[in-house]
């Protein structure tokens, strides 16, 4: 009897004459999902000398449910020699004369045999018809007819002297007088030069009662030591002792749980004092029966309870958060109460209750519970979540699940009719994955060696039929040393004696063959301490007793230096130009501070934060003193956030959440909510805006996702009946999207290769191919939108480019790009950096110089740009407050050049901008809307779309499409495709490619490079670009070529002649703070 059973539960056995267990029969459950009836009966068959030779376990209660038979066979001395498991699977033992099990045939057929010595120690594990090894294997081995997985020595004592592994690396012991292990040895491991020495894996110390004291292991550079008391039980442990000292102390009460448990140690790397005395400390309490209670972490004065209640079979009942455990709260209200069925399986979790939403109703308070189903076996074979959302698992007689159904799933806007998605799952003998089935019905299929390990995966292409055939293979220790893809794209990779990997080799087929292999090097602790990159360059890593990193030096050296309080945390971030982030942390681990620090170490900046009792962020101040708080519902999800605009203004934004934890609604400042819903499976389907004036109805404001049974979104239903229907292929990837409901139909269409690269991309009448290396690197674009070629050197950086423009060479240093010598221009740029990598220079040649400053937080400070005479030709000099607002930008030698300022509210929003001309002002709506600027103002509606700014009135579809701009009673037209791409404006046309790149507009064309966003040609300039796409020059219409100049916004702002002494610019652009051009 319990208190979750008073009538008690019983369990019911049964024997024959011989005292033998012949049945066992269950108590009755009831599946909590679907409230069917179980009981498990267990029924065992002997034979005349007592051995088990059936045993059947059956559901009494469910005749559908196969019954689940062993049988055992048995020699004439009472050894098992055949199983055979419920779904048919055998497995064969055999035996030498001594009793020793000599042999073993598993149900996939892998045939183990055991050698023993003459003391019956084992001496070999062997397995036949061994077929694992790449072309080129052990012929030794194949003359066998075995390979040997292990073999064992031993000494006179009968103790383990040594192991040798399937790749002949030996281990060997030695004890101490009274056979404690004292060391164990790997022999003769190679050094990355060739050499041999002995390697220390374990070396162990005791004191005279046996216990473990010392223990070093990685050939002694990991120590760890423990202070032993009188009852044989740890005091203190200590990692790293004289040095970092991580320690742990442990208090033990009579019966031996853990009382206590107190952390402290060293800081390392850390130039700044960190408070002393700082530990980690946690204390148990433990009921009569020996159960935690609660568990108790403390930092100081403030304590986290974690507290549990259990019934009188032991199972925990409620599980209360230290939140509900402060002094004064309502303990109920943060309690998760738990139950159990009469197996002892937990059947359901109840959380504390809270306020839940959806689909823009009321909220309501609940408790969201999860309901869970077991079978008369035990196993899980239903689950009800917190929305009622049942799935369903069912398992095959081994207990393995071989299907999973997920709940009933109806689109939105669909007939009533819904389906549920179903996976499946086949074994091998083993218990190894060898197919499953997409709720689509796509089928990956896996083979395995003889030793379990994965070596060919068969997963679809773009339909079930087309196959994608992945080939592995393995060190004889299970470290994988090559793969072959679907394409054939090859890489490699070797190891050294202590199965670390030292090198990986990619190979490439085209453009040219050639292979590229990245290397390795570790100290004896494990750590990587040096990687060198195909073409040699190299990076190196330094680390503390424990293996965190202390150092990391890049191939230009530029070396970043980490620092780790007394418990690992880290809280130094020290940049190449000693530049710092200090974290502080309290002692529960969490950032209680962060700061900036100046290479004097002198604090820049610094934040704040605080937390709730339960770890949650309750505030954050920034450096200018801001508080943001943040408050949370039982389950710790954030329901309010508030921050300041003013001392005397706030703005507060809310959250909704529905019984499964989804967020259902978002309030923004002005109060107004936007509603989410999600489906069945858990994924998101609709979102509902607010009503406005021109759109209240419901379906003028509603976006709706409809899904396949894998979970690809395959309709999507925007307002106004527009709607996009996508269509996947077998391996889920989108090869078609068709847009209706918005003027013309529109469609676009893509193909890849069986690395899941996209091939092609079509659209209409516009068509694009790409080809790629096997380092994935896109080598070449062919169509409609532009043809482009690429190369790379062996570290896969871009070397050169060639598009309409021309042909572009990039060179590198130390793994940086050093020069650029663009198609237009024919102007090869040098570049500098400063100690921490960051851009300092670029030297356009002919004495034409750009340098760039930065301040002692990294940000740019200044940019300038000056001749062959070292005159200035143009400059920007910024400056910021501490929370990285832009608050001063002053200009010279460009249109509008003058001295900017500008001033922010307390929510970071820009209220003022004064240049030359004046003070301009903003002003903003708790939305984040921009309601005036100077004396303009704007008004929006619920849907924060722009109705007005003084020189327009603004109207849309209900999808948020612009329509019409009108001033003055002329109304300017706007019209966009189902794709939501502007395709008319003010009389022009705009015509799209496949990814959504302009390709015309107003009859002219546009030119892309690969994937790159922006364009090469617009029909009226080129443009030249850098590797990454960055523009570098423009060449007009009448071949004029000239290098831009870029702000740190990214705006161009200047341009010289690509042939010219810089005396003067030949064009620049001033623009205001919103981006809108200004003087030029």
């Amino acid at each position: 009897k319990s208190d979750s059973y008073p009538d008690g539960v019983v369990t019911t056995y049964t024997y024959d004459d011989m005292g033998r267990l012949l049945t066992t029969t269950g108590p009755v459950t009831t599946n909590a999902v679907d409230g069917s009836k179980h009981q498990a009966v267990t029924a065992n068959t002997y034979d005349v000398d007592g051995n088990v030779v059936k045993t059947v376990v059956k559901d009494a209660l469910d005749a559908g449910e196969p019954e689940r038979v062993t049988t055992i066979e048995y020699d004439e001395f009472n050894r098992q020699v055949r199983t055979v498991n419920p779904v048919g699977d055998e497995q064969t033992e055999g035996y030498d004369q001594f009793g020793n099990r000599t042999s073993v045939v598993d149900g996939n057929g892998n045939h183990y045999e055991y050698a023993f010595t003459a003391r019956n120690d084992l001496a070999e594990v062997r397995l036949y018809d061994w077929r694992g090894d790449p072309d080129g294997g052990r012929p030794q081995d194949e003359k066998l007819g075995y390979v040997v997985l292990t073999s064992y020595a031993y000494d006179y004592g009968g103790r383990m002297a040594a192991q040798v592994d399937a790749m002949g690396r030996r281990l060997e012991y030695t004890y101490l007088g009274d056979d404690l292990l004292a060391k164990i040895v790997l022999k003769d491991f190679r050094n990355p030069d060739g050499t041999k020495r002995d390697y220390v894996m374990q070396e162990n110390t005791y004191d005279a009662a046996g216990n473990l004291t010392r223990q070093a292991t990685n050939n002694g550079l990991k120590v760890v030591t423990n202070d032993v008391n009188p009852l044989g039980r740890n005091a203190v442990t200590t990692f790293d002792p004289g040095g970092l000292n991580r320690s742990t102390a442990f208090t033990y009460d009579t019966v031996g749980n853990v009382k206590s448990t107190v952390q402290t140690g060293t800081p390392v790397n850390v130039p700044w004092p960190i408070e002393a005395g700082l530990k980690l400390q946690t204390t148990n309490t433990y009921n009569a029966k020996g159960q935690l209670e609660a568990e108790k972490v403390i930092d100081g004065s403030q304590v986290r309870t974690t507290s549990y209640t259990y019934d009188s079979r032991g199972q925990v009942l409620t599980s209360t958060e230290p939140r509900g455990n402060v002094a004064g709260a309502d303990k109920a209200a943060f309690t998760t109460t738990h139950r159990y069925d009469e197996n002892g399986d937990r059947i359901q979790t109840i959380a504390p209750r809270v306020q839940v939403e959806s689909g823009g109703a009321a909220a309501t308070a609940t408790n969201p519970t999860v309901t869970t189903g077991y079978n008369a076996f035990g196993e899980v074979v239903a689950s009800r979540d917190a929305l009622g959302n049942v799935a369903r698992s069912r398992y095959d007689r081994m207990g393995r699940v071989v299907e999973v159904t997920g709940p009933m799933y109806t689109p939105a806007a669909a007939p009533t009719s819904g389906a549920s998605p179903i996976t499946k799952t086949t074994y091998d003998a083993l218990g190894n994955v060898v197919e499953t089935t997409d709720a689509r019905g796509s089928v990956t299929r896996v083979k395995y060696d003889r030793l379990n390990r994965v070596v060919e995966r068969d997963e679809p292409g773009a339909t079930n039929g087309e196959r994608a055939v992945t080939k592995i293979t393995y060190t004889r220790t299970g470290k994988m040393l090559s793969t072959v893809s679907a394409t054939g794209v090859r890489s490699e990779a070797t190891y050294d004696d202590l199965d670390r990997q030292v090198t990986a080799t990619s190979f490439e087929r085209k453009p040219l063959a050639n292979t590229f292999t990245t290397t390795m090097k570790y100290d004896d602790a494990n750590n990587v301490v040096e990687t060198k990159s195909p073409s040699g360059l190299v990076t190196t890593m330094t680390y503390n007793k424990i293996g965190e990193v202390l150092t990391k030096t890049d191939p230009a050296l530029v070396t970043t230096r980490y620092g780790y309080d007394a418990f690992g945390n880290t809280v130094r971030d020290t940049d190449g130009a000693g530049r710092s982030t200090r974290r502080d942390y309290d002692g529960f681990g969490q950032i209680t501070a962060e700061s900036d620090l100046s290479p004097a170490n002198s604090t820049l900046r610094r934040e704040t934060f605080t937390y709730d009792e339960n770890g949650n962020v309750k505030t954050r101040t920034n450096a200018l003193n801001k508080t943001v708080s943040f408050a949370y519902n039982a389950l710790d999800q954030l329901i309010q956030q508030v921050e300041p605009k003013s001392a005397t203004e706030t703005i507060t934004t809310s959250f909704g959440y529905d019984a499964a934890g989804n967020r259902t609604r978002y309030t923004d400042g002005r109060g107004l909510s936007t509603y989410y819903t999600v489906n069945s499976l858990g994924l998101p389907e609709t979102v509902i805006e607010p009503p406005t004036t021109a759109h209240p109805a419901l379906g003028d404001r509603t976006w709706t996702v409809g899904y396949d049974l894998n979970g690809n979104a395959d309709r999507l239903t925007a307002p106004g009946g527009v709607v996009r229907d996508r269509t996947y292929d077998a391996s889920n990837r989108l090869i078609g999207e068709n847009g209706s409901g918005a003027g013309n139909a529109v469609n676009r269409g893509m193909t890849y290769d069986l690395e899941d690269r996209i091939t092609a991309v079509t659209t209409g009448t516009n068509s694009n191919s790409y080809t790629y290396d096997d380092r994935g690197n896109l080598l070449s674009a062919d169509g409609q939108s532009g043809t482009a070629s690429f190369a790379y050197n062996t570290d896969g950086q871009v070397t050169t480019r060639t598009d309409t423009v021309g042909t572009a060479t990039f060179g590198y240093k130390s793994g940086r790009i050093d020069t650029m010598l663009d198609a237009a221009s024919g102007v090869t740029q040098k570049l500098g950096y400063t100690a921490a990598g960051l851009m300092e220079k670029v030297d356009y040649g002919a004495g034409r110089v750009r340098t760039y400053g930065y301040d002692d937080l990294g940000r740019l400070s200044s940019d300038t740009l000056r001749n062959s005479a070292n005159a200035e030709v143009a400059k920007i000099a910024y400056r910021y407050d501490v929370d990285d607002h832009l608050i001063g930008k002053d200009t010279a030698g460009t249109a509008g050049a003058g001295n900017n300022t500008y001033g922010y509210d307390d929510a970071g929003r820009l209220t003022s901008w004064t240049s030359n001309s004046g003070t301009v002002g903003y002003e903003w709506d708790d939305s984040g809307n921009r309601t005036k600027a100077g004396a303009k103002t704007a008004t929006y509606d619920e849907r924060n779309r722009l109705l007005s700014d003084s020189d327009y009135t603004y109207a849309y579809t209900p999808r948020g499409t612009m329509t019409t701009r009108t001033s003055s009673g002329l109304a300017e037209t706007y019209s966009f495709d189902a794709f939501d791409r502007l395709v008319s404006a003010e009389g022009q046309a705009y015509v799209y490619d496949g990814l959504n790149r302009v390709v015309n507009r107003a009859g002219k064309g546009f030119v892309y490079a690969g994937f790159e966003p922006d364009p090469v040609n617009d029909g009226s300039e080129q443009f030249a670009r850098g590797p990454s796409g960055e523009l570098l020059a423009v060449e007009d219409s009448e071949n004029n070529t000239r290098i831009t100049v870029s702000d740190e916004h990214d705006d161009v702002v200047a341009s010289f002649d690509s042939a010219g002494d810089l005396s003067a610019l030949a064009a620049s652009t001033a623009y205001d703070p919103h981006g809108q051009r200004i003087a030029q």
